[in-house]
């Protein structure tokens, strides 16, 4: 068996709505008949709970998806290779200033529209395309029919139902890690060290309701696109 892995679709309604948010703590998704791992980047605990207030998803489901998996009969050992190029990437990669630019609306014909929040972050198509290229080398091509549309789902709601979120322009947190999660429910951080990131910028910084951590609105600061 060649293992194959498919990314986040464009768009990601499909692939999306395809797929059972997990519990954070687990760190997981799955479908039916198909065993999946996932590297995703997960907000800190308190980004999460403070991002939660914006939507209906709960904060312990909050992620960027980075590229999903089907490991269904994957020997020990490709999982082994593919545990191996995620943490190879994550050692040789910096942190990310991560920063969500308002909400956008995936319509999906027949099922419920997720509404989502676009993810600007200097420096995430340059990760996400060395993982790409690690994972490749290590026997698990990524499909690239579809390009990567950086995002994270806020909430799911009918077609037929206005869409009501609302959230501060520009907040943002500083993401130190990467996640390999799988479907069993087990789960590996590999942090990322490949180097240090400006810190926060001392210009004002607005600290959103329900937040204990460093979720803020980085006012003054350049929008996403």
């Amino acid at each position: 068996l060649t293992p194959v892995a498919e990314p986040l679709a464009t768009g990601g309604e499909l692939t999306e709505a395809g797929l059972t948010p997990a519990n954070l703590e687990t760190k997981v998704e799955s479908v039916p008949g198909a065993d999946l791992m996932m590297v995703a980047l997960y907000p800190p605990p308190a980004v999460a709970t403070a991002l939660a207030e914006y939507g209906s998803e709960p904060a312990n489901e909050l992620h960027i998806s980075l590229v999903i998996l089907d490991v269904t009969n994957a020997p020990t050992e490709a999982i082994g290779a593919l545990r191996g190029a995620v943490a190879a990437v994550a050692q040789s990669n910096p942190k990310l200033e991560v920063r969500l630019g308002g909400v956008g609306r995936f319509h999906n014909p027949g099922g419920e529209d997720v509404l989502w929040s676009a993810v600007d972050s200097p420096g995430l198509v340059e990760l996400r395309q060395a993982l790409v290229a690690a994972l490749a080398a290590a026997g698990w091509p990524i499909l690239t029919d579809h390009g990567f549309s950086p995002h994270l789902t806020l909430s799911y709601i009918p077609s037929d139902e206005p869409s009501t979120v609302e959230m501060p322009e520009n907040t943002g947190w500083v993401q130190s890690d990467l996640t390999l999660a799988a479907k069993d429910g087990t789960a590996s951080d590999f942090p990322l060290l490949g180097g240090g990131i400006p810190d926060p910028p001392d210009s004002p910084a607005e600290v959103i309701p329900g937040s204990t951590g460093p979720l803020l609105s980085l006012i003054g600061q350049q929008g996403g696109s």
